[in-house]
């Protein structure tokens, strides 16, 4: 049986879930997860291609996982996050740790899609 493609969302605001969904290819599976745990079944048992990470969530959290996916996964998936634009010390801390892509908020929102998928751009 092969893995479905995932793309994940660290966030626990649901806001940008359905315009994530609208991003991507109908056959990719978005799902929202909360825990390190559940970002590492969905690495075990899915094609992950895009992390996106909030930095507005627990910068604990969005910081192991980014290091997790970084550190353990053969084939990274590209690692994207987003977060307030005064907030300039997670996003450079984001920017640190391997992310593919960190840009304020609104810029994501604005450019959702080809920043998750920069290749069909």
């Amino acid at each position: 049986m092969s893995k479905i493609d995932t793309v994940l969302l660290i966030s626990n605001n649901i806001m940008f879930l359905p315009r994530i969904k609208n991003a991507v290819e109908p056959n990719v599976d978005v799902t929202r997860t909360t825990q390190l745990s559940e970002l590492k079944d969905s690495l075990i048992n899915s094609n992950v291609t895009c992390v996106i990470v909030d930095l507005e969530y627990n910068q604990e959290i969005w910081e192991e996982a980014i290091k997790y996916v970084r550190q353990t996964v053969d084939v990274s998936p590209r690692i994207v996050a987003y977060g307030p634009h005064e907030d300039e010390s997670s996003m450079n801390l984001a920017k640190s740790l391997g992310c593919d892509a960190v840009t304020p908020k609104g810029v994501f929102n604005s450019r959702m899609k080809n920043i998750i998928n920069p290749e069909e751009s």
